[in-house]
């Protein structure tokens, strides 16, 4: 084990300090796959060749197996910074199941000082009934955890934060000599404490190390159990607003309750401080109801063509030392000789409606088409500039707006009992501006409104080669008869039958005069066609 440890002077108990610094081994998500002793005990045992010491090292590896077997979920098996002997220990999270905060091993976290809690608490033993139930006769966890520790803008990120490089020196000599440490040859890191190694590739130098030789970096990263339940990828910075709450995963997916994005501006340049005593963005007129905002989005700063693909010019990810893709945050870093990662052209929007994957956003005032480009004005052009004209954009309106490439509603059909019913409903007046699509629990398929069209920004056909609207499945072939037109041929079929009875004369060989009774068929037919009775009072064709 080293014998120096790279954080702050503590004394002889670890946790004099009210709260401390500890890096995660594992991370219990589930706690049945520990409750095993056979999963458990290969943590306390070397594995020759490949180890020499067991994974967690401690002198009482019984209390720590029951501990962690009766560990509840999202708790941590960790190794306080600081001290001359630490072992892991379990801490449960300090918020209950309802809010669950992600670590990863090999993060930090806050921990709790157990000398805050109480006689009864899980930290500490009943010295008056030791033999009582678990609940208050054993010592249960050592602590309770916070979140993980912030770790300046250099190292701090989403999906996962190796807290040394916040005091590398390794960064400061890049930044000392560019020239003769170029970004491209030195990937981002994991050491086991500041120093980079010397010849030990993925280590630090000994006399330096964050955590003991048999607990360092490289080892949590392939032997946790949990760490194969997590993803390395790059994730984009999201730029909130003061005023906002932002709740994000560690896989680019968030929730930002605060303001519309179009209030302050999407640019960079408008994003910045603006100077003292400069105009708040505007809202609704009349009340302060302002333009509060739920934005829930995933896929954030995907490349249009290829969804799989970050866009460049909104992040930049280059592999690490463990040859994944993470996203470059070190401010002196280039893209390539001359060409900062910090440029004008970064993070121009972090909004991107039409780039991210997908969104649901909930505005009490926004430009909801404009802002997924469905709006033909809009600059720069967007790519579905080409709506039917009378689907103009609305602006600055409350809005509740969704877009994916796959949309599903489902109304769900239980084993037993009725099943669900979808409605869309257009609030208005009943046969003047109210507008349904209902689907009722039998099947039954309702559309009802004082206008309903279908097709209409198609290009049209020649006469029956029409392939727009189907009824009955897309493999349907007879074409629809056109009413106005039908009437039209067969009024004029009747008049030449009416218009010409008298003119029939018998040959005895050939047709002879009309019976009177198809001459009065006839008229009764011309009639009702003059009446257009066998034209719908509802629908038209086109």
């Amino acid at each position: 084990m080293a014998g120096k440890f790279n954080s702050p002077k503590q004394s002889s108990n670890a946790f004099a300090a009210t709260i401390v610094q500890a890096t995660v081994l594992e991370v219990i998500s589930d706690p049945r796959d520990y409750r095993s002793f056979v999963t458990l005990d290969k943590f306390f045992v070397a594995l020759p060749p490949i180890t020499k010491t067991p994974y967690f090292k401690t002198e009482t590896p019984d209390i720590l197996k029951k501990q962690i077997k009766m560990a509840p979920r999202n708790s941590v098996i960790a190794v306080i910074q600081g001290g001359s002997s630490p072992t892991p220990k379990v801490f449960y999270p300090i918020f209950s199941g309802h809010l669950s905060l992600p670590v990863k091993p090999g993060e930090n976290v806050w921990i709790l000082s157990p000398k805050l809690t109480n006689t009864y608490s899980a930290t500490q033993k009943d010295p008056e009934a030791v033999e009582l139930s678990a609940s208050t006769g054993d010592a249960l966890c050592d602590g309770y955890w916070l979140s993980r520790v912030a770790a300046p803008v250099y190292a701090d990120d989403l999906n996962f934060t190796h807290a040394d490089r916040s005091k590398s020196v390794q960064y400061v000599q890049q930044q000392a000599n560019p020239l003769t440490n170029p970004i491209a040859t030195q990937p981002q890191h994991f050491h086991n404490g500041i120093f980079p190694s010397k010849g030990t590739a993925g280590k630090g130098e000994p006399s330096t190390y964050t955590l003991p030789a048999n607990n360092d970096y490289d080892r949590i990263y392939k032997e946790s159990l949990s760490s194969v339940k997590t993803s390395r990828h790059p994730v984009p910075d999201f730029i909130k607003n003061p005023g906002d709450i932002l709740i994000q995963g560690s896989n680019n997916a968030l929730i930002c309750i605060g303001e519309d994005k179009g209030a302050y501006g999407n640019s960079a340049a408008a994003r910045r401080l603006a100077p003292p005593n400069s105009p708040k963005p505007e809202v609704l007129a009349g009340a302060a109801v302002g333009r509060g905002t739920i934005d829930i989005v995933t896929g954030r700063c995907s490349l249009p063509p290829t969804p799989n693909l970050l866009d460049p010019n909104a992040i930049t990810a280059l592999p690490n030392q463990r040859k994944e893709l993470e996203k470059e945050k070190r401010p002196w870093a280039e893209k390539a000789p001359g060409m900062p990662i910090e440029n004008s052209g970064e993070q121009i929007n972090p909004f991107n409606f039409r780039a991210d994957l997908s969104r649901i956003y909930v505005s009490s005032e926004t430009d909801g088409d404009t802002n997924f480009g469905h709006d033909a004005a809009a600059a720069p052009p967007y790519e579905f500039g080409t709506l039917p004209a009378y689907l103009s954009p609305v602006m600055k309106k409350p809005f509740v707006a969704m877009r994916s490439d796959e949309i599903r509603i489902i109304a769900r059909k239980p084993p037993a009992g009725s099943a669900g019913s979808i409605r869309i409903i257009k609030e208005g007046v009943p046969n003047t501006d109210q507008a349904l699509i209902a689907i009722k629990p039998d099947g039954t398929i309702h559309i009802d409104s004082p206008k309903i069209s279908l097709g209409t920004s198609q290009l049209s056909k020649a006469p029956g080669a029409g392939d727009v609207v189907f009824i009955g499945g897309t493999d349907a072939t007879e074409s629809m008869v056109l009413g106005n037109e039908l009437v039209s041929l067969l009024t004029s079929l009747v008049d030449a039958l009416i218009n010409n009875a008298a003119a029939f004369v018998a040959t005895g060989v050939g047709p002879g005069t009309l019976n009177p009774a198809v001459v009065s068929t006839a008229s009764q037919i011309k009639g009702q066609l003059s009446a257009k009775k066998i034209l719908s009072s509802y629908g038209k064709l086109k």
